[in-house]
This record gives C-alpha cells, structure tokens and sequence, in this order.
C-alpha cells in the first residue's frame, strides 16, 4: 500500500509476516513520485537508529504504542480498519521505528491477534496469490 505521510510517499507493507505471523510489524519503504525507492528521506540517520513517528489507527481510534516491560501490543478487533496517520494524539501513540538501509522498520509489533488476511484486507500486504504470504517477510526484509 502507498501512503502519504508529512508529505512523503511511503510503501507501507507488514515487515516480518508469514502465514503463521499474529503480529503486525510494519515497515515504511520511502519512494519517490515516479514510486521508486527514496534512499534520500532518511539519509541523515544512520543504521539502527531509533526515532518516534506516526500513529497506527484501528477503526479511527489510535492504538497506545506506549508498553510497559513485558506487556503485549494492543489485541486487533476482528474486522477493524487499520491505518498508519501523520495525525499526533500524544507521544504514547508514535510508534517505534528503527532505520535501517534507509527503511523504517517497526522496532516491534504494534498490534497482536492479526491474521495476514486481516493485513491483507488492510492492503498491508499485496499479493498475486496465496503462496507469496510465505514470501512477504523476506522481501521487505530486502527491501524490495
């Protein structure tokens, strides 16, 4: 899925799923306006580095990203709509990224109980068919 986000266009697709994944772990892949990749947008960071940004909705309601140590990310609502927003509603609501390869990666999942067809519904993962679920994780791992 492409999305705008402070003016920038990003691929925005689950990071790490599989098939037997119930996390949603999502990376932002920065592309241009021709929808290529953007090396350029986090070049002043370097690898690993870790900033806050943008707020993961669930049926318009963001999702607390602040945890305490042990504690799970927010359980998905079976059939909720979900959605990565530019809008602020506090800093407990940015999620964690890491940047690496001029990526930002979810430091860790963001929501638990979520299916990679409920990913899928929400255009976070696109796929030609079926089998490509089991291939998604490493390809945004690659950056492709």
């Amino acid at each position: 899925m492409q999305i705008k986000l402070d003016g920038q266009w990003f691929q925005a697709i689950d990071a790490y799923g599989t098939s037997r994944t119930r996390v949603f772990w999502p990376t932002l892949k920065p592309i241009d306006k021709n929808g290529n990749y953007d090396r350029s947008v986090f070049a002043g960071l370097h690898a690993g580095d870790k900033i806050l940004m943008y707020t993961l909705l669930m049926d318009d309601i963001p999702v607390n990203q602040f945890l305490e140590l042990g504690q799970k990310p927010v359980e998905y609502l079976k059939g909720a709509k979900l959605e990565i927003t530019d809008k602020f509603f506090g800093k407990d609501y940015l999620i964690p990224w890491k940047i690496n390869w001029g990526i930002a990666i979810a430091d860790r999942p963001i929501l638990t109980g979520v299916t990679q067809k409920d990913l899928k519904n929400n255009g976070f993962i696109v796929v030609k068919g079926e089998k490509d679920l089991e291939n998604i994780g490493f390809i945004a791992a690659k950056g492709e």
